[in-house]
């Protein structure tokens, strides 16, 4: 699996070459669309912009509703999408659910020490700035590169 970052979206790519855009300014066509803004209405086949629990091309996608909307991604890996805010309600649903949360990309970082205590969290991907967390080496680049097996403690900045 790769997460990118371009100029106006993130991009991960699954091994069975899924390809599924974060926050895109315009809808990606034949791809998967995942869209935290509540006012934006995308919602078809393939792009998700509310809460719920959908099922597309092998892989689960979850949404949770707050103030902005927060997605968990399942294949092999389990990926949580948020804007930052995780209100507590929400963590515990998701932590009710899943249990581990593998990889947590987050759009505006903030401290994500109780994130990775709850979650049991290796991969913190951050869209905004570089942020330590303690046990974690601290990474900077356009894309990342991961595998299930080989999860590192790390704090990758996506430098777009």
């Amino acid at each position: 699996m790769k997460i990118k970052k371009l100029e106006n979206a993130c991009l991960i790519e699954l091994e069975n070459s899924t390809k599924i855009y974060l926050d895109p300014q315009r809808v990606v066509e034949g791809s998967v669309n995942i869209v935290t803004e509540p006012a934006q209405n995308v919602h078809h086949d393939t792009n998700f912009n509310l809460p719920g629990e959908y099922e597309l091309k092998g892989i689960s996608i979850y949404g949770y509703s707050g103030k902005t909307y927060s997605f968990v991604i399942s294949n092999d890996i389990n990926i949580l999408y948020t804007q930052g805010d995780l209100p507590e309600k929400m963590a515990q649903k998701i932590q009710e659910q899943f249990g581990a949360i593998d990889v947590i990309i987050m759009k505006n970082s903030k401290d994500l020490s109780d994130l990775k205590n709850r979650f049991k969290t290796k991969v913190f991907v951050t869209l905004d700035k570089a942020v330590q967390v303690a046990g974690c080496e601290i990474q900077k680049g356009k894309e990342i590169s991961l595998k299930k097996n080989k999860l590192e403690p790390i704090c990758h900045f996506l430098q777009g």
